[in-house]
């Protein structure tokens, strides 16, 4: 029977879960088993080949979820395995909230400001807006503003300069 490893290391980058165990130094272990949980109990659940001392699982996991990860070590033999206990489960990890559905309003408020409301999204505690002046700068461009923590599903940009 292979000893329990350590509990997996856990990471979400958006909506892709990474669960993970490192320095398996148990020669009997030829897998993890990993097991994901959500708030509602068990979501999934599958074997990742240990390699280089390394085992990792990546499954792609629901908008603005909370996600827990335990694991067992798997010694295949034959047509049947073997399998240490369960480890602990890890640290929750949360999943970015599903964008709003839509812009409900947008408008200049002044000459310098403009107005924009958005349609709630129930998982999401804060929302965060990002503008520039000109849309080729999203994604990756240190030309635009982001504006954080806005609570509410409106806000006013202010301070613009106006423009021809």
């Amino acid at each position: 029977r292979p000893k329990m490893p350590s509990v997996p290391d856990v990471e979400i980058d958006k909506y892709t879960l990474t669960a993970s165990v490192e320095n398996i130094s148990d020669s009997r272990t030829d897998q993890i088993q990993f097991a994901i949980f959500d708030d509602n109990g068990k979501i999934d659940q599958a074997a990742a080949r240990v390699i280089s001392r390394r085992a990792t699982y990546t499954t792609q996991v629901a908008p603005g979820g909370r996600y827990r990860v335990l694991c067992r070590a798997m010694n295949v033999v034959g047509s049947g395995a073997s399998y240490s206990d369960w480890t602990d489960l890890s640290e929750a990890v949360y999943a970015v909230p599903s964008p709003p559905e839509a812009i409900t309003t947008i408008r200049g408020s002044s000459s310098t400001s403009v107005y924009l409301a958005w349609t709630e999204v129930a998982s999401a505690d804060t929302y965060e807006i990002e503008y520039t002046t000109n849309a080729n700068y999203f994604d990756g461009s240190s030309e635009t503003t982001t504006v954080s923590d806005i609570e509410l599903t409106h806000y006013e940009v202010t301070g613009l300069e106006t423009g021809d």
